[in-house]
């Protein structure tokens, strides 16, 4: 018996690969906000010139409330297994296996070419578990990476991996890049857990696994978020800073 109410909202001013071009000049109106010509230089408190903007803001909420899963004799296995070996860019992967799991991935990119310009990451990740109710017996979990999956790629690998029910999982990767610019970084990360219920009537097991020849000669940054079990919430915020000297 299963009833749902679950919703994973999400407010994000980039897409999942979104490049935000700098102005020449002055400082912008917000990123989706209308473009206006001819903005005027602004003084920072050191007292330089701001001459550029560019910015990322990610904002995702995974909301699991009021419901109710009842399983007896159940076997959930999610196995990434091969995939992904010499990808290069982008490779990302959202894998359950369960019942009632919210799991979201976001990039986002900021260029400047400026010297004197401002470059800005926000990032809010919030889930929340309340008013839920899990009746489990003799059930097995298991999430697994292995078959050297990611071999010999280059760039950004993320990965949320997860076996079991009512799980959420959030992961936000941002980068800035940029030519002696100033940068500003700011992540909330908020985890809500009420009133959840729990029975366990017979055996439960729960595992994850990597295996040794996952990302085998890999190169570049990596986040992997693996889940077994219920009601877990994860939120992962990384930022890459890439300041060249003019």
């Amino acid at each position: 018996m299963l009833s749902q109410h679950i919703s994973l909202r999400i407010g994000i001013l980039v897409s999942m690969l979104t490049l935000a071009s700098w102005l020449p000049s002055g400082l912008p109106v917000p990123l989706l906000g209308p473009a206006a010509a001819g903005f005027a230089q602004e003084t920072a408190p050191s007292g330089a010139v701001i001459q550029g903007y560019a910015g990322v803001s990610i904002e995702a909420v995974s909301n699991i409330s009021g419901n109710y899963v009842a399983e007896t004799n159940t076997v959930y296995n999610s196995n990434l297994m091969g995939s992904f070996q010499g990808f290069q860019g982008l490779g990302t992967s959202n894998q359950a296996a369960g019942n009632l799991n919210n799991q979201g991935t976001y990039i986002g990119f900021a260029m400047t070419g400026n010297n004197n310009a401002l470059m800005t990451t926000d990032v809010t990740l919030a889930t929340k578990h309340e008013n839920n109710s899990l009746v489990t017996g003799n059930t097995s979990y298991q999430a697994t990476i292995g078959g050297q999956a990611f071999k010999g790629g280059t760039g950004i690998a993320v990965v949320n991996q997860v076996s079991g029910n009512m799980n959420s999982q959030l992961k936000a990767v941002t980068v800035s890049l940029g030519s002696g610019a100033a940068v500003l970084n700011n992540a909330q990360l908020s985890h809500v857990n009420t009133n959840n219920d729990i029975q366990v009537q017979g055996p439960m097991t729960a595992k994850v696994s990597l295996d040794e020849g996952a990302f085998q000669d890999f190169r570049g940054v990596a986040s992997v978020t693996q889940v077994a079990g219920n009601l877990n919430q994860v939120a992962t915020s990384i930022r890459i800073n890439v300041n060249f000297l003019p």
